[in-house]
């Protein structure tokens, strides 16, 4: 009885060796698969964080080069503003160009117009110079024969007829009248002197010539 309990003892014992055996190896077994997983995790970790790091530079590359193209951007903007700027001044400057050619145009026109219109009045002046130039100096002749008066009185409308004359002296000269019919002197003048010379009266029906010297009575207009 007492070896049949001393087995059982022995059998106990060793079982419960070898259950702590089992347990002390699944323990063994159970922490290096532990240390294992850690492992592994703990390179995954590391890994993870690695790439993190590498992701955060080259965010923060990106933002860099982000802040400089923004940059760059508004430096483009204000150069655009700038140019356009400078299109919207030369526009204007086009715009004045246009206007004054308009104005020279016009201009043209007026000074050719005015040109004609002074072209018209040198022809009108020459005219008119002409013309004043033959009444100063009497040489408007009618048609018909100078009439010569020898020293003497005469009756306009009986003797000689009644119009415009310049009368001119024959030879040294002498003095000249034409009075009307109360004795008032329309005439009293000189001929051939060097002060007085020719001189061009109207002569009216009634009116009477008197004349101390041979004279020439040229009809004028």
């Amino acid at each position: 009885m007492d070896k049949l309990k001393s087995k059982l003892k022995s059998k106990k014992l060793w079982y419960s060796v070898s259950g702590v055996v089992v347990l002390v190896l699944a323990f063994v077994a159970g922490q290096s698969s532990a240390q294992v997983l850690l492992g592994e995790e703990k390179v995954k970790y590391t890994e993870v964080e690695e790439h993190i790091t590498a992701t955060e530079n080259t965010l923060s590359e990106k933002e860099e080069e982000l802040s400089a193209l923004e940059q760059e951007i508004q430096d483009q903007e204000g150069l655009l503003e700038s140019k356009q700027k400078e299109v919207d001044e030369a526009n204007k400057l086009i715009g004045t160009i246009d206007e004054l050619k308009e104005e020279k145009e016009t201009l043209q026109g007026t000074v050719e117009e005015k040109e004609g219109t002074i072209e018209s009045l040198d022809g009108d002046i020459s005219a008119k110079e002409e013309e004043l130039a033959a009444l100063e100096e009497g040489i408007l002749n009618k048609s018909g024969e100078p009439i010569e008066l020898g020293a003497g009185e005469y009756i306009i409308g009986a003797d000689i007829p009644a119009g415009r004359y310049t009368a001119t002296n024959i030879g040294e000269g002498s003095n000249f009248f034409v009075r009307d019919a109360s004795g008032y002197s329309s005439v009293n003048t000189i001929l051939g002197d060097d002060w007085y010379g020719d001189y061009t009266f109207f002569g009216e029906d009634g009116e009477t010539i008197e004349t101390a010297a041979p004279v020439k009575l040229i009809p004028v207009e």
